[in-house]
């Protein structure tokens, strides 16, 4: 049985309250307008340009907060998005994604 690669020789920590860190992909002034703007709790960021539409991530989350939107990207497909309201944080939509930066979880 194969393993799949992990992800985090390419991704950089960043510090986060109460002393936690988690790994997210680095920056390239990517649209990010899935972003959801309540600041509270964990949450998943989605690159738009960068999802395949496959819907692994939203298969794969226990808590069911994702979900396919209904506008298209630029590669024609329709991305994953977030509920705004439900997440753990508890990454498995990150791990289950075949593209590596098309999303990242932030924990607050």
């Amino acid at each position: 049985m194969q393993m799949r690669p992990q992800r985090t020789a390419s991704l950089r920590p960043l510090e986060r309250k109460g002393g936690g860190v988690v790994n997210s992909p680095p920056l390239k002034g990517k649209d990010m307008s899935s972003e959801n703007t309540n600041r509270s709790g964990p949450r998943p960021v989605f690159d738009r340009d960068l999802c395949k539409g496959c819907g692994r991530c939203v298969a794969a989350c226990p808590r069911k907060c994702l979900e396919m939107e209904t506008s298209f990207n630029r590669a024609g497909v329709k991305p994953a998005g977030y509920k705004g309201e439900g997440c753990v944080g508890c990454g498995m939509c990150f791990y289950n994604c075949p593209e590596p930066y098309a999303i990242r979880v932030e924990k607050d």
